[in-house]
């Protein structure tokens, strides 16, 4: 069972887990936005679930572990194609998503865009429309 309560003008919310007390700001000022946050937390709970709350683990580990899971679950060239878009979003933040071959490593440094050819001026986006 969990519960709510006012502490300045945040609510928290207080569980248990295997018999510890568990306390975290919900951050909210809302009563409403409160008791649903504590709903979920008790369904959670109830269902032996994981409890819907941010964790502190850092983007590196949660992308080298989704990495790694799969490399278990999946080919190869999959793991490399969604390593590609991967190292595009997020870059080379995690040892999983380096390249190995020093060669398409450099060349796979971004170029800066030029501003004359690339971008279009206000000007120039209304003689095309």
């Amino acid at each position: 069972m969990a519960s709510y309560f006012k502490r300045g003008k945040k609510y928290w919310v207080q569980y248990y887990v295997n018999g510890k007390k568990k306390r975290f700001n919900l951050q909210t000022t809302s009563l409403q936005i409160a008791k649903e946050k504590v709903r979920q937390i008790e369904s959670a709970q109830l269902l032996q679930d994981d409890i819907p709350i941010p964790t502190k683990t850092s983007l590196p580990e949660i992308i080298q572990k989704y990495v790694f899971h799969l490399r278990a679950r999946t080919t190869e060239r999959n793991v490399q194609k969604v390593s590609t878009y991967l190292r595009g979003v997020f870059g080379q933040i995690s040892d999983c998503l380096k390249l190995k071959n020093e060669k398409i490593a450099k060349k796979a440094v971004k170029r800066p865009s030029s501003e004359k050819n690339g971008s279009m001026t206000q000007t120039n986006a209304n003689h095309h429309c």
